[in-house]
């Protein structure tokens, strides 16, 4: 299995510290993993990119940044039909972050473009959303969706629904 090469070249640490007020109750409670790598890298990058389509290119850069420190490589494309373009030209990916609401092709229409296309059935989509309603929730999972998530995203969360749908661990550093 895929990652128990990955845990083997990692020396793990825990550390737990408990403060305790005057009355002996918890004050605080800290838990720290720290994590060692090997002698050579243990996380190479995939073999397929992630495609990350939103309109607002600070976003679309800070979800590659994060990404990219964790050994994805990942494309982008501006909107919709962008993204389309890239996967009918060829690129091969192993998941997709797309934006809800983007010009010229947003991200539910995307959804139901992409069940259309070889290129992209069966590929994992997370969309991501400044303002998440249950309706656009629900018409995106129908439309094929893994998940749909509310902007600002929490980066852990983030990377906990990657790691799922990619089917690839990740290892949390401090």
């Amino acid at each position: 299995m895929a990652c128990a090469e990955y845990v083997a070249e990692y020396f793990v640490e825990v550390v737990l510290t408990v403060i305790l007020n005057r009355t002996g109750q918890i004050s605080r409670l800290e838990i720290v993993f720290n994590t060692c790598v090997g002698t050579h890298d243990p996380l190479p990058r995939m073999n397929k990119p992630i495609l990350i389509i939103d309109d607002d290119r600070p976003i679309r850069r800070a979800l590659r940044l994060l990404l990219e420190s964790y050994a994805f490589d990942c494309k982008e494309a501006d909107n919709g039909l962008e993204g389309l373009a890239l996967l009918d030209g060829g690129l091969s990916v192993d998941l997709i972050l797309t934006d809800y609401h983007m010009p010229v092709i947003n991200g539910l229409n995307f959804l139901k473009a992409l069940a259309y296309r070889v290129s992209g059935q069966g590929v994992p989509v997370i969309v991501l959303s400044g303002n998440v309603t249950k309706e656009m929730e629900q018409l995106a999972q129908q439309a094929g969706a893994f998940a749909v998530m509310s902007k600002p995203y929490d980066s852990q969360k983030l990377l906990a629904i990657v790691s799922r749908a990619c089917n690839r661990p990740i290892f949390w550093e401090r």
